[in-house]
């Protein structure tokens, strides 16, 4: 081996430990603690070795490619798939959408044809052999007068039989009319079983990878090594799956110092972790002059949040209270919509709101909101208790609030937006945020509450998995960790504070 210089003692550890064939290595890796550079290093302490690096998605593997030594192959899985499934369906790739059922499977029903398109999909991104009761899944567009889901074997049994005939029409590579999803080929070549020609194989990004790519992961028979950080899990809701911390090794090992921040920054994330998760591992900081305070507007900052209708609100109070607004710039956004955020932070959905809100219903372009006769109407059913539509409630609110000034702040907001590099304010969602930094980051209200108050005592505790979803805790701990010099926490962060601070 080659010798190691200039890396942390744990950094230092995990390149020197050999994997034996078959075996699996663990490796957890804390926000910013330089996971990438150390497999870099890893893969050059061994160029004897054959390398194959799955990356979470192309524009990881570009770099890699990069970066990496020569004897590193950076692929994402659907790449690997393509190569012996996913060509034969290069003609009829595209997206699947309900028309397609009711035009060429004799499903009926709109909402029926998209509930059934929701089945097929994840049991896609499942590491099962065929469809299956599991898979059915909940669907917020069916309604009850067009479609209700029973558990009566018939009503099963039909769901089961329609999925099957839409994923045996999507394998048939002579109907057209039926598109093959890139998530479909990958199934595919998980179900082949294939042995890839390796001595390593390395998953990035495995708190956020699916049963399908970690199936296939799992049954090389190489040595192999898993990478991620258990708490940066948030993409559970698109059948994301955290292999880090579901999944046993042979070896296992930490990267814990951060080279992001410092340790005032991590003593936040801490907070986060050893509260509400029982994280036994601290996240050092690395960097100097760090501070947890209000950032300096003055300076370049970005605006994380939970929501896109929080991200309108912060944008409009900008364009509101400003006579030259500073230059926006929306994470996510492509230089083919000229930077817009109008429809990647769901302001065609504010719109779509305020045209019935005005009772202009000729309008509304999405399927689910014209669906309703009024305003009143849609506020019931997005407020239902028991099932409230969050994302909605927040954009009734906004519309709400600046009603009838909706359509101009959108103009101005869309004729103020910059190329993200270019901003002065940068404005993302916490999921856009994943693997992003910057000096500056203010975080927003609209994240869910870690301490919970009891309505008759008064008395106040952290919250459980009862109260919130572990996912949504993630969701907080990768936004703080944006911030290499500058955290300006929120009303949950400053609670959350308080109550350990007692």
């Amino acid at each position: 081996m080659e010798s190691i210089q200039e890396l942390t003692e744990e950094q230092k550890k995990i390149v020197a430990t050999d994997v034996p064939r078959g075996q699996l290595f663990k490796i957890i890796a804390f926000a910013g603690c330089a996971k990438t550079s150390t497999l870099r290093e890893y893969t050059k302490a061994r160029p004897k070795e054959k390398f194959l690096y799955i990356a979470f998605n192309t524009a990881v593997a570009a770099e890699a490619r990069d970066t990496f030594p020569f004897n590193v192959e950076a692929r994402t899985a659907h790449s690997l798939a393509y190569r012996t499934f996913g060509y034969l369906y290069k003609n009829k790739l595209g997206f699947l959408r309900p028309y397609i059922l009711t035009d060429h499977l004799s499903v009926t029903s709109y909402p029926v044809a998209k509930y059934i398109i929701d089945v097929v999909v994840k049991y896609l991104s499942s590491d099962d052999d065929t469809i299956m009761e599991k898979h059915l899944v909940l669907n917020r567009e069916k309604s009850e007068e067009d479609y209700k889901l029973e558990k009566s074997p018939d009503k099963i049994a039909y769901l089961l039989g329609k999925a099957n005939e839409l994923w045996s029409a999507m394998k048939d590579t002579k109907n057209a009319k039926v598109p093959m999803i890139h998530d479909g080929y990958l199934k595919l070549f998980q179900l082949s079983k294939p042995q890839l020609p390796y001595d390593f194989v390395l998953l990035d990004e495995a708190h956020d990878t699916n049963d399908v790519t970690l199936d296939i992961f799992l049954n090389q028979k190489c040595s192999k090594i898993l990478v991620g950080d258990t708490h940066q899990s948030i993409y559970e809701w698109r059948h994301a799956y955290d292999a880090i911390g579901s999944t046993n090794a042979d070896i296992n090992q930490y990267l814990s110092t951060s080279f992001r921040f410092g340790d005032t920054i991590a003593s936040t994330a801490n907070q986060i972790l050893s509260t509400l998760k029982k994280e036994p591992k601290p996240i050092q900081g690395f960097q100097p002059l760090d501070a947890v305070k209000d950032v300096d507007t003055s300076k370049p900052y970005t605006v994380v949040a939970r929501t896109n209708a929080y991200i309108f609100d912060a944008a409009a109070n900008l364009i509101i209270n400003r006579s030259e607004p500073p230059k926006f710039g929306f994470v996510g956004t492509t230089d083919k919509d000229n930077w817009s955020p109008y429809k990647h932070y769901g302001f065609d959905k504010i719109m779509d709101i305020f045209h019935l809100m005005m009772r202009d219903n000729s309008k509304i372009k999405d399927v689910y909101i014209k669906r309703f006769h009024d305003f009143r109407q849609f506020l019931e059913v997005i407020n239902d208790k028991d099932a409230p539509d969050v994302e909605l409630v927040a954009r009734s609110g906004i519309v709400k609030k600046y009603t009838h000034d909706i359509p101009s702040i959108i103009d101005r907001i869309v004729h103020n937006s910059y190329k993200p590099s270019e901003a002065f304010v940068t404005f993302s969602t916490a999921h856009r945020s994943k693997g992003l930094e910057w000096n500056q980051v203010m975080l927003t209200n609209d994240y869910h509450n870690l301490v919970i108050e009891d309505e008759d005592t008064g008395n106040k505790r952290l919250a459980t998995e009862e109260d919130i979803n572990i996912q949504e805790v993630n969701l907080l701990y990768v936004a703080a960790t944006r911030a290499k010099k500058t955290l300006q926490i929120n009303a949950q962060l400053r609670q959350l504070k308080s109550f350990l601070d007692k």
